[in-house]
């Protein structure tokens, strides 16, 4: 409908490019008191498929976790210049160290995967760094209060949660792939450390915790 003579146009909504729509589900979570940071461990370019790039086109500031070199160059490409947003090249897992990073058929972030640490890696691999959610959270004086932690870390997701020191960060909103025979171990260490899980949007479950305010979920309907 065109504004009135005079009138300002409403802003213009950031574009989703999430893979299953989490990124808007999210945005219409969120209370307006939450902190506008985001931290994407597996973002890959920084836009395909992206959790944050809705929130980071909104002026949210982003830490952006990404250990595939090629993926990485180019999402730091695309953010050099926004100091809003901080680019790591390295991998997250529940210990540091430096571990294989078997390459997918297309070689990108999207299809590879971090080898746990007693496994053969098969295929094609690098090795990249690795470390701790939380000892990377501190080293960029990261708050404990954030609004979303976005994990896609293929099949070790369990393990990035593993290396965070709930006791020390606490995200209002974590987005996981769904993480098959490692789920009843993730759900576990989600309810305990007091999340519930609201949504599954395509391969992504969302959680919130249950101190964090929300909004009515989409739709106006209870959350699960």
């Amino acid at each position: 409908m065109p504004t009135a003579l005079g009138e300002a146009a409403p802003p213009a909504r950031p574009a989703d490019r999430s893979q299953g729509g989490e990124s808007s589900y999210l945005a219409a979570l969120i209370s307006p008191d939450a902190p506008p940071l985001i931290v994407d461990v597996g973002a890959h370019d920084g836009i395909s498929w992206s959790n944050s790039a809705y929130f980071i086109e909104d002026g949210w500031t982003a830490l952006m976790i990404e250990p595939m070199p090629k993926a990485f160059a180019e999402m730091q490409a695309r953010y050099t210049g926004n100091p809003r947003v901080v680019c790591r090249n390295l991998a997250c897992a529940d210990k540091a160290g430096i571990l294989p990073f078997v390459l997918g058929d297309d070689h990108l972030a999207m299809l590879s995967a971090l080898a746990a640490p007693d496994s053969k890696a098969d295929g094609l691999s690098i090795l990249v760094k690795v470390d701790t959610l939380t000892r990377i959270l501190e080293r960029e004086s990261w708050p404990r209060d954030f609004a979303i932690l976005s994990v896609d870390a293929e099949t070790m997701d369990y393990e990035v949660l593993l290396g965070l020191d709930f006791a020390r960060f606490r995200p209002r909103f974590i987005v996981v792939e769904d993480y098959g025979p490692k789920r009843p171990f993730l759900d576990h260490l989600l309810l305990s450390e007091g999340y519930r899980r609201l949504a599954q949007l395509g391969d992504n479950h969302i959680w919130k915790h249950r101190e964090a305010p929300m909004r009515c979920p989409p739709g106006g309907s209870k959350a699960e």
